[in-house]
């Protein structure tokens, strides 16, 4: 249920009160979470089109990290999504922030502590903190994805949605849930379906089917030689990546093994070591499983089936990054009660 405060409001209230309360001179930031997913960009795209028509205030869509993974240059491409590095922007430059599918000091998100946010949008676990770091909340875990909150926005104003908002909107849901596979809800799949008809047929295909780097088949290589498998748990460490989504992304080609229930897969970009946990099992709990996991090193997040995490400032050289993959593979097998399994390969099979 969404918050004002303390104060719980149904959603066709809380979305007319926050509107009222935004009719102010000025321009809207809207800050996704870091290396921006289809679901935050499209989610920030939609509140953009929300602000701009029903406010009448310019908008700016900001992110931290960089936008990687080859179907999400995609997306801002070819839906013409405007969006610009938070580290070009100055935030005194904006009467109101708003921070979308993430949640302020979760680890995974360039908002400084000292900068004031107005609204969050989410639909992952409602974190402690943030009711009292923002003015208005509107955290849903039971929703599939934060598109689809936004999107039932546009759609309760009757707002006019492109085609190219539409597409964005649907490959965000389609991604989150997995084809509403995982995690979806009715007002999910209804958004879906309505979506449907009002896509780019041409632009949702070159989304879903776009040219990766030799680096992403150099990485396939890595984890098809390198994965560890204990049991139904798959345990890969790729290296040092140019792309922080690569991990995810392995991570998500991991679950398609027969055979695999949980896979952790790792990785070094720079100076961060990067995280990303996957399960088959529904509502495994493995936003909760991952926090344990990094406790005291790093943060971390998620939800029942996915989850991710970052520890920063690793030092930059092999021996110090092979024991952080230690100690997270050690505490993620104990989550398991695996430890003392004997692995195997996937080469092995």
């Amino acid at each position: 249920m969404p918050q004002c405060g303390q104060l719980l409001l149904e959603p066709e209230t809380f979305l007319d009160r926050l509107l009222e309360d935004l009719r102010i001179p000025g321009e809207i930031l809207v800050a996704t979470h870091d290396n921006p997913d289809p679901d935050s960009l499209a989610s920030a795209f939609g509140l953009k089109t929300l602000f701009e028509t029903e406010l009448g205030r310019p908008t700016t869509i900001g992110y931290g990290g960089m936008i990687g993974r080859a179907e999400n240059r995609t997306l801002v491409e070819k839906c013409r999504i405007p969006v610009l590095p938070l580290e070009t922007l100055a935030y005194n430059d904006f009467s109101t922030i708003a921070l979308v599918d993430s949640q302020p000091q979760t680890g995974n998100n360039s908002i400084p502590e000292n900068v004031g946010i107005d609204l969050v949008i989410d639909h992952h676990p409602l974190r402690e903190q943030t009711p009292a770091r923002s003015r208005w909340v509107d955290v849903r875990p039971d929703f599939g994805a934060s598109a689809t909150i936004v999107a039932k926005y546009l759609l309760s104003k009757k707002k006019v949605m492109t085609p190219l908002l539409a597409t964005a909107f649907f490959y965000a849901i389609k991604s989150e849930t997995q084809d509403l596979g995982v995690e979806a809800n009715q007002v999910d799949r209804e958004i879906y379906f309505h979506l449907f008809p009002r896509v780019e047929p041409r632009v949702l295909f070159e989304i879903t089917h776009p040219k990766v780097s030799h680096e992403y088949f150099r990485i396939i290589a890595e984890v098809v030689r390198e994965t560890m498998l204990y049991n139904g748990a798959a345990v890969s460490y790729i290296g040092a990546i140019s792309n922080p989504d690569f991990v995810a992304e392995m991570a998500d080609q991991l679950m398609r093994l027969e055979g695999v229930e949980w896979a952790l897969c790792m990785g070094a970009h720079a100076s961060d070591f990067i995280l990303s946990l996957r399960t088959a099992r529904k509502g495994g709990g493995a936003g909760q499983m991952i926090q344990r996991i990094v406790r005291g090193l790093g943060q971390a997040g998620g939800h029942g089936m996915m989850a991710g995490g970052r520890v920063r400032q690793v030092p930059d050289d092999s021996k110090s990054r092979l024991n952080m993959v230690k100690i997270m593979r050690d505490r993620f097998l104990t989550e398991l009660d695996l430890n003392g399994t004997q692995p195997r390969r996937i080469l092995d099979d």
